[in-house]
């Protein structure tokens, strides 16, 4: 699996901006490492802050840009590439940290939207 300093990651301003008044920037890179050494085939990932949501508190998006799907490997048929990092994030995180992330896979060459 690929390791943080071998992935291309963009952080977009607001994200980090957003990410540092949460004072949440150690929890941020474990998820960071986390997606990196556990998601199959990742080829890239985006950080960007979901400001399109319109609410007082909006998501930070971690997007996991993935090699071409394949339906035999884990991905975005079942989910279960979310599923698990959820599971490990819920496991890791408490409620009040986790609430502020979502982690997205998808296949590559779909356009990764930064702010959905």
């Amino acid at each position: 699996m690929s390791t943080i300093k071998e992935l291309p990651i963009s952080i977009s301003v607001p994200a980090a901006d957003r990410i540092l008044e949460l004072q949440a920037w150690p929890q941020f890179k474990a998820m960071l490492e986390h997606a990196t050494q556990s998601t199959p085939g990742v080829r890239s990932i985006a950080v960007s802050l979901d400001d399109q949501s319109r609410q007082s508190d909006p998501m930070i998006l971690i997007v996991a840009e993935i090699e071409e799907f394949r339906p035999d490997t884990p991905g975005m048929a079942d989910e279960s590439t979310e599923w698990q990092w959820d599971r490990w994030a819920s496991e890791t995180f408490p409620p009040d940290i986790l609430r502020h992330f979502c982690m997205m896979a998808i296949p590559a060459g779909e356009p990764i939207s930064h702010g959905r």
